[in-house]
């Protein structure tokens, strides 16, 4: 049990510190957003019990993370969570929102400046 609970502690850190940073340390809270019982929960982290598939990938829905990511702490990717969360928004929302959106981000970019060869750089 002591290796099990060893073998998953990057896991555990991982889920700790998601249900601290986003959730206000609310075990309930996040468990009630992935799907599965605070006791499910518990005993993942406080036990070191390894996770069933299905509830992995709840877990890791509920992070806004991939699989791989919670698994690892590895974004194959290389989002944060802030860009994460705007594609999953930009993913849900309705195209005349999405039209909105483009603009209000167009609207507050960062100017153009010029470099030395005469090129736009940010």
């Amino acid at each position: 049990m002591k290796k099990q609970k060893e073998k998953n502690q990057g896991l555990t850190d991982r889920l700790a510190n998601i249900i601290k940073d986003r959730f206000k340390k609310n075990n309930s809270e996040f468990a009630r957003k992935a799907g599965i019982t605070p006791q499910t929960l518990k005993s993942i982290m406080n036990r070191g019990t390894a996770p069933e598939v299905d509830t992995f990938l709840k877990l890791a829905t509920a992070s806004n993370m991939t699989m791989e990511e919670l698994w690892t702490g590895h974004d194959p990717y290389g989002l944060d969570s802030n860009k994460r969360e705007l594609l999953r928004l930009w993913d849900n929302a309705l195209p005349e929102c999405q039209k909105g959106a483009v603009e209000v981000l167009r609207a507050g970019q960062m100017p153009l400046k010029k470099t030395v060869d005469g090129d736009t750089d940010k």
